[in-house]
């Protein structure tokens, strides 16, 4: 099942390589950092130490700005 506000992030462009995210409370999080910090609260959803990715307002995608990737390093070389 989908929720209004996980179908316009399936489109949107600006999602793409975010890896696996999760829709909660019109907030866009990664999957592996979202955490539930209150048991009753509905909008108690947050990515600790991270954020959220981006947010759902009026039906449009509004992603955040992420911090660059950088090149892996290469494997078996000096580690000086």
């Amino acid at each position: 099942m989908t929720t209004p506000s996980a179908t316009p992030l399936a489109a949107e462009r600006k999602a793409r390589g975010a890896g696996a995210v999760v829709v909660l409370d019109d907030e866009v999080h990664a999957a592996r950092w979202v955490r539930k910090t209150h048991s009753t609260n509905p909008g108690a959803f947050a990515s600790p130490g991270t954020g959220p990715l981006g947010h759902v307002v009026e039906g449009r995608v509004r992603m955040l700005p992420a911090a660059p990737r950088h090149a892996p390093l290469p494997a078996g070389g000096d580690p000086a």
